[in-house]
């Protein structure tokens, strides 16, 4: 009788607890409103970047913004239909033909020798991609970039200029080696400051660190160009701009949790949509039915809005720390985190637990991107100091007493303590952010180290 009661009672206990949502708080509405963002439509390069792939004789600009109200109207519409790429540019779009795969990118090293390696490639990637490569040049024009399409996360990726950015980049490559460095260090000065753009300017995570990537593979490229060919005092002084260290605006992820937000506020107050979908064929019925019950009585969407809400601030006001303050904040919540059980069986745990749940599997994500971006800025001083070096022809045993005397702007940026010098390999390092990637090769000790990731370049 008692167990009997028990196993009925709890549920309906947990049903009329749970029987009432919640109102959507003001600074909740306040901080999904992207409104007071927007930038004039002719100077907007998103509108270039995704109609890159437009039929040979059609604007990528004007197909761009007529694809992003199409798309728009079709993510609004309820209940939501599916977007099929091929429709909104025509069986003649353009495609990238060849193989970019194996040359310089982020954490890349021998650069120049990869390069040297698949000359033959590059040259026929460039001869066949000739409209490609001419529309990604163009997109330095606009002055603005900002996603317009709904955050919603049925959106499509469109086609990314990432892989003519590496073409350019191999493009570049080619003409150092052929003698001409000069000319290359230019070429990916405006390619960087394109970039930068992107990471001041975008509201989406994967454009700011496609971003990252790029000025980083840059940054790469010139390092290796200024270790290994002739340059003079002005063809130096053209690299030293290419790599100049980030200004605050790089590091400030604001405008991304805002848009982040949008997309997890859209999902959550259509949740009842969402948990009608056809269950996926790799999960077994049983799961999926259990999914739909909790997500239909123990998620309440606008309680889940506002707790959802609260990570999003608090990654926006840590993003915005000084780097010191940043890492001791982090330092900090991982000790009481660990300190802490996994989840928070309490009393308060049983209105809407679902929400809960969801929400807990996203309080931290958003450290290592913030870590990413410190990450570049300190390679980008690394390059800087190679490249003071050069001007200023240290021999290698004045490298430790030169690196003392660097300005705060070329210092290790998590600590402010000068960069390392590893004599016996002549590299110039520093341990950066780790990224969660030691597992796949790289020189990062353990998720557990925060600051456990090497960052090298050779002189």
């Amino acid at each position: 009788m008692v167990v009997g009661s028990v196993v009925i009672g709890v549920p309906l206990l947990l049903m009329a607890i749970n029987a009432v949502d919640q109102d959507l708080k003001p600074e909740v509405i306040a901080f999904a409103d992207l409104s007071n963002d927007e930038v004039p439509e002719k100077d907007n390069g998103y509108f270039a970047w995704v109609g890159l792939a437009a039929p040979i004789g059609e604007n990528p600009h004007a197909l761009g913004v007529k694809i992003i109200a199409q798309v728009n109207e079709q993510l609004d519409s309820i209940p939501m239909e599916m977007i099929e790429m091929d429709t909104l540019f025509g069986s003649q779009q353009l495609k990238f033909r060849g193989n970019m795969s194996g040359l310089c990118g982020r954490d890349s090293a021998g650069c120049l020798d990869r390069y040297r390696s698949k000359i033959g490639d590059i040259r026929s990637a460039l001869h066949d991609n000739q409209i490609l490569l001419k529309r990604y040049r163009a997109l330095y024009t606009y002055p603005h970039f900002r996603e317009t399409v709904l955050p919603r996360i049925h959106a499509p990726i469109f086609f990314e200029p990432v892989i003519l950015a590496n073409l350019f980049r191999a493009q570049q490559a080619l003409v150092a080696l052929k003698g001409n460095p000069r000319t290359a260090l230019r070429n990916l000065r405006e390619d960087s400051v394109y970039w930068r753009r992107i990471l001041e300017q975008s509201r989406s995570l994967i454009n700011r660190m496609i971003a990252v990537a790029s000025i980083h593979g840059n940054a790469q490229l010139v390092s290796e160009i200024v270790a290994t060919v002739p340059l003079d005092g002005q063809t130096l002084a053209i690299a030293a701009d290419a790599v100049r260290p980030l200004v605050a605006s790089g590091y400030n992820l604001s405008k991304v949790f805002r848009y982040e937000f949008a997309h997890g506020m859209h999902v959550f107050a259509h949740a009842s949509i969402y948990s009608n979908q056809p269950c996926p064929s790799d999960l077994p019925w049983s799961y999926c039915l259990l999914q739909k019950l909790a997500d239909s009585m123990f998620l309440k969407p606008n309680a889940t809005i506002n707790l959802h809400y609260e990570t999003y601030r608090d990654a926006t006001a840590l993003n915005r720390l000084p780097l010191p303050d940043f890492i001791k904040t982090i330092r900090a919540r991982r000790a009481d985190e660990q300190s802490q059980s996994d989840w928070p069986w309490s009393w308060h745990f049983a209105y809407n637990p679902a929400g809960k749940i969801y929400s807990s599997m996203s309080s931290s994500i958003y450290d290592s991107y913030t870590g990413r971006i410190h990450n570049l800025d300190g390679f980008l001083r690394l390059v800087s100091l190679q490249i003071a070096i050069k001007q200023a022809a240290i021999r290698n045993p004045d490298i430790p007493e030169f690196l003392g005397r660097a300005l705060p702007e070329l210092r290790n940026p998590y600590t402010g303590e000068p960069m390392q010098w590893d004599s016996q390999n002549r590299t110039l390092y520093f341990n950066g952010m780790s990224e969660g990637m030691g597992e796949n090769g790289t020189n990062e000790k353990s998720d557990d180290e925060l600051l456990g990731k090497r960052i090298e370049l050779r002189l």
